[in-house]
């Protein structure tokens, strides 16, 4: 489970990844209050085994991204690694393959260091 302000409103959002089924993200409205954005805000609806999830801004953009780390190549597990770009509108892009992080083997979590 990840938590960040993906949509820069002061409110931390939640991300679940999930083991054979599908990841959820959940938008903060205030007031302990949640909504479920998983569809509409593009993130795929497969059931792969993922492992371990990571908010970063990975472009500098402002807006942070998730990474999300999955089991792949193992006993007929099939996933790669997936990172969501941020649109800045609460929808997102899967890129991981631009930015070379599509990793598909025994992903359990990642961390990224940004030097500036």
């Amino acid at each position: 489970m990840a938590a960040g302000d993906l949509n820069n409103d002061d409110l931390p959002d939640l991300f679940f990844t999930a083991n054979e089924g599908a990841n959820q993200l959940y938008l903060n409205l205030g007031n302990f209050q949640f909504r479920n954005i998983s569809l509409e805000a593009g993130i795929l609806p497969e059931k792969a085994w993922s492992n371990g999830v990571t908010m970063v801004d990975i472009n500098g953009d402002g807006w942070l991204d998730i990474y999300v780390c999955q089991l792949g190549n193992y006993k007929n597990k099939i996933g790669r690694n997936q990172l969501y770009i941020n649109n800045g509108n609460t929808t997102f892009t899967e890129s991981a393959a631009a930015y070379g992080l599509d990793f598909s083997g025994f992903g359990t979590h990642a961390h990224f260091l940004i030097l500036i």
